[in-house]
């Protein structure tokens, strides 16, 4: 019997995309987006002293927010496209943490983008939330940038790091767009060293899976129960219009990247 968690879900939902206000919903989760925090921070920084309904309170309890769009792999099915490389300074990262946290919020996930293209932003968010915030801290990333240096200076600030291991297989990774070239492709190499950085500062390694066309028929699960991941997130590939589509505005086009509701419950059968 495994010791991790598996949970499964859809990539995207389209009825969980709808923005409101300068939160983009995915289920329960809000997603904030820098670059519309910045036309709102003067409206909601009035609002800072007055005490947050129950309603609210209610529902900002976990927050994914994205640092930049920047990121340096080239994942083809990714529905969060370098479209511009805007990203909070860190006074005003910190004021939208306090705003959180005066809303009710008491886990924040950094993701991108790849968040350690901005290691230094991220780490002294990392520590504010915790120490400031008392929030719980996660990150997401493809874990190709996750230095030994920056886990020694601000592991003990995260809870949980998560990393994106679509394939054990370096010619399916480089097929995706993790990594590089098929004979070069390091992904699996650089996942393996950050699992032993987070055993190392006493971090939670969680794994996140897409499951594509290239890759529903792998079986993990071996790799996997090695690794002993504290859980196991596997996301359906679906299309986003206007990020992976394959449209005039879109950078990705991931249709070929789908399968089918059947596919992947064979995959996480």
């Amino acid at each position: 019997m495994c010791s991790f968690r598996i949970v499964f879900s859809n990539f995207l939902t389209t009825k969980h995309d709808a923005l409101s206000g300068h939160f983009r919903f995915f289920e329960n989760m809000r997603i904030i987006l820098p670059c519309i925090i910045v036309t709102h921070i003067a409206t909601l920084s009035s609002a800072y002293n007055a005490s947050p309904s129950p309603v609210v309170a209610n529902r900002v309890k976990s927050v994914n927010y994205f640092i930049s769009r920047e990121c340096n792999y080239k994942c083809k099915f990714c529905f969060h496209t370098q479209k511009n490389t805007h990203k909070l300074g860190l006074g005003k990262a910190k004021l939208g943490l306090q705003l959180l946290q005066h809303s009710g919020t008491v886990k924040i996930n950094f993701a991108g983008g790849e968040p350690f293209l901005n290691p230094e932003l991220l780490g002294e968010l990392c520590k504010y939330a915790r120490e400031d915030c008392g929030m719980a801290v996660s990150i997401i990333s493809n874990g190709s940038l996750i230095k030994p240096d920056w886990m020694m200076r601000y592991g003990e600030y995260v809870d949980i790091l998560g990393v994106s291991v679509d394939s054990f297989d370096p010619a399916t990774n480089a097929a995706i767009g993790r990594g590089g070239d098929t004979d070069k492709n390091q992904h699996v190499n650089r996942m393996l060293k950050v699992r032993e950085l987070c055993s190392n500062q006493g971090i939670l390694f969680k794994m996140n899976t897409v499951v594509c066309s290239l890759n529903h028929d792998e079986d993990m699960n071996e790799h996997v129960s090695r690794l002993e991941p504290y859980r196991w997130k596997a996301f359906q590939c679906l299309i986003l219009k206007g990020e992976n589509a394959g449209g005039p505005n879109d950078i990705n086009d991931a249709r070929k990247l789908q399968v089918s509701k059947g596919q992947f419950d064979a995959f996480i059968d």
